[in-house]
């Protein structure tokens, strides 16, 4: 990977989109109620709180579902993994209970991803020009920011997945064990945040496209070390065309 003569230096576009992503993901985060799904999760991590695992019931109301699969055991959840509740519980516990509040830790995972996105670009040796149409494809893609937006495992898988790409860039070139340590860890969590669509081979499913052309583009160019511009069209024609899909 040959390096630039721009590489140490900061791009501002970069972080003015980042900016500009961190105010549509942030802003006015308690308009419109929780809708069903995102009260599902909001629901069960405050059950954490009070049980110590998301349960169905508090003893009054039980939530219900289409799908007979919801509980086990003492009423335990069991239709999804459980990492997202935990994350939300923790929240709720330190900043109490409301319609933004419980939806700010899964924006902040948004806009983790769009910054992730930018650096599995970076890492990966693409151009500037390409760094900047990763970011801002995501940065003004509204079905990404809408999803980013929702208390919901979205952002957090996106965040996860493109880590485990940067991490697994960085351990190719110089293999370490706390990389190799980073790699198990990030995996885990991607276990135990998607496990229904690893298991039903929808892995990508909580994704946005985007962000799924940034990673697939990079692992494969990941050999060119030539920097040619020859891996800069095929990371900008896959990245458009998934942006175009979303």
């Amino acid at each position: 990977m040959i390096a630039s003569p721009l590489a140490g230096k900061p791009d501002w576009v970069v972080w003015g989109l980042l900016a500009i992503a961190g105010v549509l993901l942030l802003a006015r985060l308690d308009n419109g109620l929780l809708w069903q799904d995102e009260a599902e999760t909001a629901l069960l991590a405050r059950h954490v709180l009070r049980f110590g695992y998301p349960r169905v019931s508090d003893g009054r109301s039980p939530m219900e579902i289409v799908s007979p699969y919801t509980h086990g055991p003492d009423e335990a959840w069991i239709y999804s993994p459980w990492a997202p509740f935990y994350l939300l519980a923790g929240v709720f516990a330190v900043f109490g209970e409301s319609t933004a509040i419980a939806r700010a830790p899964f924006a902040l995972c948004g806009w983790l991803s769009i910054w992730l996105a930018w650096q599995l670009a970076r890492h990966a040796g693409f151009s500037r020009q390409v760094q900047r149409l990763t970011v801002a494809l995501l940065t003004f893609s509204v079905p990404v920011l809408l999803h980013m937006r929702q208390c919901r495992y979205y952002g957090m898988v996106t965040a996860i997945v493109l880590a485990i790409c940067w991490l697994y860039l960085a351990w190719d070139e110089r293999p370490t064990w706390p990389r190799s340590l980073g790699l198990g860890m990030l995996l885990g969590a991607l276990f135990h945040n998607e496990l229904r669509n690893l298991h039903s081979g929808r892995m990508c499913a909580g994704v946005p496209l985007p962000a799924v052309g940034v990673a697939e583009v990079a692992l494969a160019m990941v050999d060119d070390r030539d920097g040619s511009r020859r891996a800069d069209r095929a990371m900008g024609g896959r990245v458009l065309s998934a942006g175009h899909l979303c």
